[in-house]
């Protein structure tokens, strides 16, 4: 007699279609940049902008005011290399979040056919490994990229370096990892039961 799982049937749709829109995301994303680079920029394109800590703004404030964070510097005629610099952080994000979503979207279907399977502790260890490893990644890419942009703008000497983790994309690796311990070991306390019985 087969369960019914309405609930992981809608899941596993909603992540199919996340899928698709991710990959269709990814590749206009690409498009983009790639135009860019070639000095083509497509007229809808958000304008490359860096960040600029506010002690590198050489630009004096109106008398009475100061600068207290980061300003937006736009770049008027952006190089490629400043093009590149600016998309690959949405260009790698884009790419681990699709991957994530891929990852999931098999989970749930192995999860559909045996809830307790190697397969599906399998695919949640890799969704909570790629989820840690990959907000690091991306937290050093975006601050790498950040940091070689913002020199490209500012006078020689200007370097700053950020290095932000989302804390909560950590924590979601943290808990798929522990899913899949959890899921692992429900299976073979299973086993060990059909087999004594």
């Amino acid at each position: 007699m087969r369960m019914r799982n309405t609930w992981l049937e809608g899941l596993q749709a909603v992540t199919a279609l996340a899928v698709v829109l991710l990959a269709l995301g990814l590749a206009a994303l690409a498009v983009t940049v790639v135009s860019g680079m070639l000095g083509k920029p497509i007229p809808l394109a958000q304008p490359v902008a860096v960040e600029v800590p506010a002690d590198m703004v050489e630009a004096a404030p109106p008398p009475g005011t100061g600068l207290d964070r980061d300003v937006e510097v736009t770049v008027g005629d952006p190089a490629p290399v400043q093009y590149l610099l600016y998309g690959i952080p949405a260009l790698t994000g884009s790419g681990m979040l699709l991957a994530g979503a891929v990852l999931l979207n098999r989970a749930l279907k192995a999860a559909l056919r045996e809830p307790f399977s190697r397969a599906v502790v399998a695919l949640l260890r890799a969704l909570g490994m790629l989820a840690v490893l990959g907000v690091l990644v991306q937290a050093l890419v975006e601050s790498a990229a950040g940091m070689l942009l913002m020199r490209s703008v500012l006078p020689a000497g200007g370097l700053f370096l950020t290095y932000d983790v989302p804390l909560g994309v950590l924590l979601f690796g943290v808990g798929m990892l522990a899913a899949a311990g959890i899921i692992r070991r429900g299976a073979v306390m299973r086993d060990d039961l059909e087999g004594t019985v």
